[in-house]
């Protein structure tokens, strides 16, 4: 199965034009091979016909006139090489070879059927035996003074032109009377059937039809796959995009109705579960204010002071839990913005705070976003690099189609086995739960979620030298 990986790999388009040119070639080939079959019967059947009509009509005419004489033989039968004498016996030579002799022979048999020939044999005379034919050498020699002569001319081309000497010769020697025998001797050159490039020519030209309409025909078809692929793209990054046209032949418009309406059931699925989370984070509000007024009432200090660490920490869940619904929820609009601008103003601010923070990159650089939601990913990266790595370093570089944003830091880094569980809600690497060193556990997961809604990726890793690396890639 391996050969065919290369195959299985094409587009929908090319595959279809390899299957159609393909199966064009093959059945060209077939109706050619059928073709040629057909066109080698018919042009043999023509000139066994031409050749036995040749050899007959000398014979069918002395069989009517007895008294034609050799000298009227000459004249009347004597042009391109064909010779006829009478004799009183039959001329013998070879017999002619297989499959020519059964061809030829029933040929014959039919044009003399009804003649008043009695019996007759076929010979074949090769050029070891041709000066055997009566008349060759007096033609032969008749041909080099006509050479000569003003018929012609001089030029050796044109004499070869129109005269060649044959090497081989089909006799037939039919019996007209009891002691007569007409010998006729007809050229032989072996039947060819040359190749025709008006047809090879007809193919390609057809061939190139085929592919044109192929190729044609196949981009107006899969264009509405690439419109359902884009679309497929657009829904990852953002539930909200806008839904397909409705639109084309009744398979497509039936493919868009149905994709339009997963995205509004998608649509309202995360809507509800959103709302759900921000209602119940809400209503939680109310019993952990209780759970407080109460604990002030409590007599033991230690466990008083316990009770309220434990209130506070899951007050402080529930405020980030309702800040990420709030911004899940939210639908900010995509504008123009500077995202060199952006980062490097967030490092300014750090520097303003006391923190290390440095940006390597281009002064500016356009990009297609929402500023907010990219300002709060890129300052919680920031924030989390500083905070666990004492400082943070910044470079943007740019390719053909995406931008790389690398965030370094030289703090102690992630256990490899935890790189990625870190993006899930609430997971926190630091054992603790203290919200100074810990968090909430929701920091990454609302930046993968910012950074995935606009099509991009994060990855983390540890760095050879020490430190943590988050890498964003987001496409132009």
């Amino acid at each position: 199965m391996g050969k065919f990986k290369l195959f299985r790999s094409q587009s929908l388009l090319t595959r279809t034009i390899i299957l159609i040119v393909a199966a064009v070639v093959i059945s060209n080939v077939i109706g050619w091979g059928l073709y040629q079959k057909d066109r080698h019967k018919s042009e043999w059947d023509s000139s066994i016909e031409r050749v036995s009509e040749r050899l007959t009509s000398p014979v069918i005419a002395i069989a009517e006139n007895p008294d034609l004489g050799e000298v009227n033989l000459s004249r009347s039968f004597g042009f391109r090489g064909q010779f006829v004498w009478v004799s009183k016996e039959a001329f013998e030579d070879d017999l002619i070879p297989f499959p020519l002799s059964s061809s030829l022979n029933d040929a014959v048999e039919k044009e003399l059927d009804g003649s008043k020939v009695t019996t007759f044999s076929l010979m074949f005379v090769d050029e070891d035996d041709v000066e055997e034919v009566k008349g060759f050498e007096q033609f032969e020699d008749r041909m080099k003074h006509r050479r000569k002569g003003k018929r012609w001319g001089h030029d050796d081309k044109e004499w070869k032109r129109h005269w060649k000497k044959p090497d081989d010769f089909i006799v037939l020697s039919a019996q007209v009377e009891t002691d007569r025998w007409v010998n006729v001797a007809v050229p032989f050159h072996p039947f060819s059937f040359g190749w025709r490039p008006q047809i090879p020519g007809g193919f390609i030209f057809s061939l190139i039809i085929v592919i044109f309409i192929t190729v044609w025909a196949m981009r107006k078809a899969t264009r509405p796959l690439t419109v359902f692929a884009k679309a497929a793209e657009r829904l990852g990054r953002d539930v909200n995009a806008p839904p397909l046209e409705v639109k084309g032949p009744k398979e497509v418009r039936k493919a868009a109705s149905a994709f339009n309406e997963m995205q509004d059931r998608l649509r309202v699925f995360i809507k509800d579960r959103t709302q759900m989370l921000a209602a119940v984070s809400h209503d939680l509000r109310t019993p952990i204010t209780r759970l407080r007024l109460r604990a002030e009432f409590m007599e033991d200090e230690v466990q008083r002071e316990k009770m309220l660490n434990d209130l506070e920490e899951m007050e402080a869940m529930i405020s980030a839990t309702l800040s990420f619904a709030r911004d899940d929820a939210a639908s900010e609009v995509t504008k123009k913005l500077d995202l060199a601008a952006l980062l490097s103003s967030l490092c300014d601010d750090m520097i303003d705070g006391g923190k290390a923070a440095s940006y390597e990159g281009p002064q500016a650089f356009p990009f297609d976003g929402r500023p907010v939601s990219l300002k709060r990913a890129f300052a919680n990266l920031f924030e989390n690099a500083v905070k666990y790595g004492e400082e943070v370093s910044v470079t943007l570089t740019t390719a053909e189609k995406k931008v790389s944003i690398v965030i370094d830091d030289k703090g102690p880094g992630i256990p490899e086995d935890q790189l990625e569980k870190v993006f899930g809600a609430f997971y926190r690497v630091e054992a603790s739960r203290n919200r100074d060193t810990g968090g909430t556990g929701l920091g990454l997961a609302v930046v993968r979620s910012i950074i995935h809604a606009h099509g991009g990726e994060i990855k983390l890793t540890n760095r050879a030298e020490g430190g943590l690396r988050a890498v964003v890639n987001l496409p132009v």
